[in-house]
Formats: C-alpha cells, sequence, structure tokens
C-alpha cells in the first residue's frame, strides 16, 4: 500500500507512543507496517538484509511526509549484531518479519527447507529477544507472526507448519522467561504479499485491512 491509502485508514496518533523496531521492514507486512506505525506518529527502524533499495524508498516515502525512519542492514543468523541498535534506538515494540522465501513442497519431506524455516523462525527470533531484554530496561512488545495453515494442514507446507508451531512454542516460553518482553502471536491468513502471491492464488486477503486491524 501506498503512503495515501495507508493515511486514509490510520488515525494520525495512534502509535505516538511507539519506538518500533521491524526486522524485515524493507518490503513485503514488514514495509506496511512501518508505513502504519510511522503514520500513527510513532518512530520507526527498519532493518534489511539484501533490499537496501527497496529499505531506502520505504525510509524516503516515510520521512517524505514528516515521519521519522532510519534504517540498517542486518542478517538475522547473525542477530548477536544487534546490540548496539537496540541500545541506541530503546524499542517499545519490536515486529519480527525476515522470512526465507516459502515454498510449496509437494514431494517427500524436505529437512534441508525445515532447518532453513527453523534458522530463522526460532534459533534468530530466540537470539533477538535475548539480545533485547539484554540491552533494555524496560518493557518490550514483540509481534510473532504465525499462520493459519497450522489450523488447517496445508498440503504442501509441513516444513514452514512445523517450524511455525516450533516458533509459537518457544515464544510461549520466552514471554514466562523474560517478565519485561509481552510476545504477541499472530496466526495471519494468506495476505497478497509478493512472497505469497505465486502460493496462495485465489485465497489471500488485503493486507492492509488485515496488518491495520492488529495493530
Amino acid at each position: 500500500a501506498t503512503m495515501r491509502e495507508v493515511k486514509k485508514i490510520i488515525e494520525p496518533k495512534a502509535f505516538v507512543a511507539q519506538r518500533a523496531l521491524i526486522i524485515g521492514g524493507s518490503r513485503g507486512l514488514g514495509e506496511l507496517v512501518a508505513k502504519c506505525v510511522a503514520l500513527g506518529g510513532g518512530e520507526v527502524h527498519i532493518t534489511y538484509n539484501k533490499g537496501k533499495g527497496d529499505a531506502y524508498k520505504v525510509q524516503k516515502a516515510i520521512n517524505r511526509i514528516g515521519g521519522v525512519c532510519e534504517r540498517s542492514i542486518l542478517d538475522v543468523n547473525e542477530i548477536v549484531s544487534i546490540g548496539s541498535l537496540l541500545k541506541s534506538f530503546q524499542p517499545t515494540h519490536i515486529y519480527y518479519f525476515p522470512s526465507p522465501s516459502i515454498r510449496n513442497n509437494i514431494n517427500s519431506y524436505n529437512t534441508a527447507l525445515f532447518d532453513k524455516y527453523y534458522s530463522v523462525y526460532v534459533t534468530a527470533f530466540r537470539r533477538l529477544v535475548d539480545a533485547t531484554s539484554t540491552n533494555i530496561q524496560h518493557s518490550f512488545s514483540v509481534f510473532y507472526p504465525s499462520t493459519i495453515f497450522i489450523e488447517k494442514d496445508k498440503k504442501g507446507f509441513a516444513e514452514y507448519i512445523n517450524a511455525k508451531i516450533a516458533g509459537e512454542q518457544q515464544a510461549e516460553l520466552l514471554e514466562s522467561e523474560y517478565s519485561r518482553a509481552h510476545i504477541i502471536i499472530e496466526r495471519l491468513p494468506p495476505l497478497k504479499t509478493d512472497q505469497t502471491a505465486s502460493l496462495t492464488a485465489g485465497e489471500a486477503e488485503p493486507p492492509l485491512e488485515v496488518i491495520s486491524n492488529l495493530l
């Protein structure tokens, strides 16, 4: 969604108290959350891995209308390097949107594909929450997107579903482990993004409406 489209449905001061760190904020759902929070008056810092140009476009679009957006490169598989960013930005909210390419695998179970998902949805996420708890002293909220495919047992997505189940279980454990962490797990329906368009033809929902309601 464009800034103009987002502005139509976001209240100007809806997120004025947020300092939002958006992991994977250069495109897709992360980009959309960045625009929503910024237009609602929050401060935004987006990270990207390979999409430097995409991240620049998001930052420029937000700053051009008077919003506050910074950007930095981050490989979530090397997330130990995030300490300095957490200390300087001091986020109140973290939105976690990094993802490998999601594949529809109707053949035999692919353990290498599961491991790729697991490294991002489970291992890297734990390291992020660990690092956040170490580097900031106030309470913080973390948004962990899961998938409604868990409930539907979507054919061809067994590796993805299993990794997300493990991610949900870990998120619950992390919240009990860290008293200052409030982790929100939300099972999202298929949404129309460039990553999922070819995987969910005919069943995807418009992301702006879904994400703005969740926020």
